[in-house]
């Protein structure tokens, strides 16, 4: 229920809240607002994630709830590494950066375990696929 409802939640009350995510507030998680490129579209799309403090930037990990298929956000940055992350009242424009299994993925994924308790719970429901990481890190200006 969850993922088809709060992050429409959480873009509605994101100025009411002042940046913060409904959903990060009750899960007390460092939530982002992540605005992509559609990679159909071309339009802009905003999506609320967790963001993970890391060396380079703010990690990002592609679980959707558990669900077998891929958000829709990696295949914008796939698209299009640009976007801006949204954190409280600022903005950044970022690039992302897709990070392959091994040392740093597996870094990543330890700290997303314990910045918050679904992603272990999630990543054992997802069969067929691998679980994306992306670090945004700050764009040139």
């Amino acid at each position: 229920m969850f993922r088809h409802t709060f992050h429409h939640l959480d873009k509605a009350l994101l100025g009411v809240l002042g940046g913060r995510t409904l959903s990060g507030i009750i899960a007390g998680v460092p939530n982002i607002m992540l605005t992509t490129t559609g990679a159909k579209t071309g339009a802009p799309r905003t999506v609320p994630l967790i963001g993970l403090p890391v060396e380079d930037g703010l990690a990002i990990v592609g679980t959707r709830w558990g669900s077998e298929h891929h958000p829709a956000w990696y295949y914008n940055l796939r698209e299009d590494p640009r976007a801006a992350v949204r954190r409280g009242r600022t903005t950044e424009d970022v690039v992302a950066r897709q990070v392959e299994p091994g040392g740093e993925y597996d870094a990543i994924m330890r700290l997303a375990d314990t910045v918050y308790a679904g992603f272990p719970k999630y990543r054992r429901r997802i069969s067929g696929r691998d679980v994306p990481v992306f670090v945004l890190e700050a764009a040139a200006s």
